[in-house]
């Protein structure tokens, strides 16, 4: 998953995002759950930011849900701006 930032504005451009993907230990391993096809998948399905973290909610490889809590600062601080096309 990635992070990105908007303007408060229509029609909401992206103003940052993230370098590279966002990837926490066993994000791809651990346990296999049996389906019609082989599934890797990690999916953000919320957030909650308070004045230091930065919580997500996602779900893990169609069975399980996780959340994960970053460093709002960090999180910020390792964003590159998008540049808009003129």
């Amino acid at each position: 998953m990635g992070a990105y930032t908007f303007a408060k504005e229509p029609p909401f451009a992206i103003t940052a995002m993230s370098q590279s993907p966002i990837i926490g230990k066993n994000f791809y391993h651990g346990p296999e759950y049996t389906m019609i096809k082989p599934c890797r998948v990690v999916f953000p399905c919320g957030i909650v930011i308070d004045d230091q973290c930065v919580w997500v909610v996602f779900g893990r490889q169609d069975h399980e849900v996780w959340m994960a809590k970053l460093d709002k600062r960090g999180l910020y601080a390792n964003l590159i701006p998008v540049i808009p096309k003129q």
